[in-house]
């Protein structure tokens, strides 16, 4: 990666391109790339890393791309990424969590991924879940509620779940609404 073929006129016109569509960078000769120009690119669209070769690729680049789309994990080698790599990409978006082999994953990490989708929890598996992941999940979207059996449901699963939106109360069968549920939901 050099510039030296590029004069500053053409580099500001290929920031200015880029800065529109990271995905042209494709079209750049590698040796006509320049760090600017492939974090422009990323900040834009971070699938943008698969025209990056890994060479050349930089943490500080991975980092970028991840920030701006947490699936572009999965154009990044399981040995190269870190876990501020894999947290990174979680608090961008969560269901980014099923490209993550269970073993790679940590708690922080399947936490951070409730947090920022509930649903995230369809990628973990029912014997892993514990109620604080459920909780964590429902306090992100009550409809997480309807991934959860209805024999395992707790009832503050189901207020945690009505908190975040009432018209969960309409997926709870009535014998088990308690007061508190329809106080909640009548707000």
């Amino acid at each position: 990666m050099t510039n030296s073929i590029i004069n500053s006129k053409e580099q500001n016109a290929i920031i200015s391109m880029l800065k529109k569509n990271g995905n042209a960078i494709n079209f750049i000769k590698e040796e006509g790339r320049t760090e600017e120009m492939i974090l422009t690119a990323l900040k834009q669209d971070g699938y943008a890393i698969v025209f990056i070769k890994d060479e050349y690729r930089t943490e500080k680049m991975l980092l970028t791309a991840l920030k701006q789309n947490g699936f572009a994990i999965q154009f990044i080698k399981e040995e190269d990424r870190t876990e501020e790599m894999v947290l990174t990409a979680l608090k961008q978006c969560g269901d980014s969590i099923r490209l993550i082999k269970e073993k790679y994953r940590t708690e922080e990490m399947i936490f951070t991924a409730l947090k920022k989708d509930g649903y995230a929890l369809n990628f973990i598996k029912e014997e892993d879940r514990t109620e604080e992941m459920i909780l964590t999940a429902l306090k992100n979207d009550g409809y997480v509620i309807e991934l959860i059996k209805e024999e395992d449901r707790t009832e503050e699963m189901l207020l945690t779940a009505i908190k975040q939106n009432d018209y969960i109360i309409e997926l709870i069968k009535e014998e088990d609404r308690t007061e508190e549920m329809i106080l909640i939901a009548d707000r």
